[in-house]
């Protein structure tokens, strides 16, 4: 069994999980499965994406809980972000198809 550790920014945005199988967690983050599998797991998703295709953090930690951001957090945080000098849509395009295609084969 592996333990599953979440890393977190000022906000409390979950930026990065951990598993022990594969990674040693800093002194920092914070433990969230004692009993994982080998691979991180987040509400039921296996490695799961953390941002969303606008660099949106998609989880947050309340203190007791991994929750899912709602659009109306994610849309302040991008309001609040540095802005871009210009996306690159063939970068966007092969993430994103990155992204779909580790889904496939995980079965998920």
């Amino acid at each position: 069994m592996s333990k599953h550790y979440i890393r977190l920014n000022e906000n409390n945005s979950i930026i990065k999980g951990v598993s022990t199988d594969f990674e040693n967690p800093l002194e920092t983050d914070i433990c969230i499965n004692e009993e994982g599998g080998r691979h991180f797991e987040l509400n039921g998703n296996i490695n799961p994406s953390l941002t969303d295709m606008k660099g949106c953090h998609l989880y947050r930690y309340t203190g007791r809980e991994v929750v899912e951001t709602t659009e109306e957090e994610r849309t302040i945080e991008l309001a609040l972000s540095p802005k871009e000098v210009q996306s690159d849509p063939v970068a966007e395009y092969m993430i994103d198809l990155d992204y779909r295609l580790s889904k496939l084969e995980l079965g998920v």
